[in-house]
């Protein structure tokens, strides 16, 4: 037997941290988030990745016809460069703990205006994000063409503590979709472009310790979108 939810969005933006909170106090039901110790305790953790890692896999925007960064290939050379990013961002710590230098602003749309009046050198997004970004700024900036940074960064739906019902069918769902094959096709479907792309066998990887991804999670899978050669890689560094 199925039930069927009518899920709606919040009506106003808010910040990932602002987003967390509303669900622990019960204004929101549940939300989609990346996955730390505090947000497994004080939430219900629906664990299945959504992204499959995927999130964690970031390219990089640079001036147009700054070719700097095509000479990094690790993060000894990666932290020569400072790079840009949202204060409240939930990965922050993982670019300090790096030994990454960066450069914070609360406004995402400022950050791109100050890439282009060279505030800092590069602003990472995920691949699944990246190419529309570029679209609104392509007279101004491009991706670094031979980097990609990766970091564990899991993302989960998390409920509201009281909603218990409401978690137990998101997880039945889920388990229905990932049997059936439709969790996957839907995945593939919507990240094929993006993938493609990004062209990932030509990149330099350089991966991250996130010091904030719980120590106990499942090794990833990243086997629907990472070629084999950086599933390896992944799987190298313990994640």
């Amino acid at each position: 037997m199925f039930v069927r939810y009518i899920i709606e969005g919040a009506k106003d933006k808010v910040n990932e941290a602002r987003g967390e909170e509303f669900v622990i106090k019960g204004f929101y039901d549940l939300e989609f988030m990346s996955v730390t110790e505090k947000r497994l305790t004080d939430m219900i953790p629906i664990e299945i990745p959504i992204y499959r890692g995927l999130l964690g896999l970031r390219l990089a925007l640079t001036r147009k016809n700054d070719l700097r960064l095509s000479a990094v290939s690790d993060l000894s050379g990666l932290r020569k460069f400072v790079g840009g990013h949202g204060t409240h961002w939930s990965d922050l710590p993982v670019y300090q703990a790096n030994g990454l230098k960066v450069v914070t602003n609360v406004s995402y749309e400022n950050l791109f205006k100050m890439l282009i009046h060279k505030r800092f050198d590069y602003f990472h997004k995920g691949i699944n994000e990246i190419s529309g970004e570029l679209d609104r700024y392509k007279n101004d900036l491009q991706i670094a063409d031979s980097l990609m940074i990766f970091y564990k960064h899991v993302v989960y739906f998390l409920v509201n503590k009281k909603q218990v019902h409401l978690a137990k069918d998101i997880e039945k769902g889920l388990k229905i979709a990932l049997s059936d094959g439709s969790f996957r096709n839907l995945f593939l479907k919507t990240h094929e472009a993006f993938l493609k792309n990004g062209r990932l066998n030509g990149r330099n990887l350089i991966i991250l310790n996130n010091p904030r991804s719980p120590t106990n999670l499942p090794p990833l899978d990243t086997s629907w979108w990472a070629p084999k050669e950086v599933q390896e890689k992944i799987a190298k560094a313990g994640y």
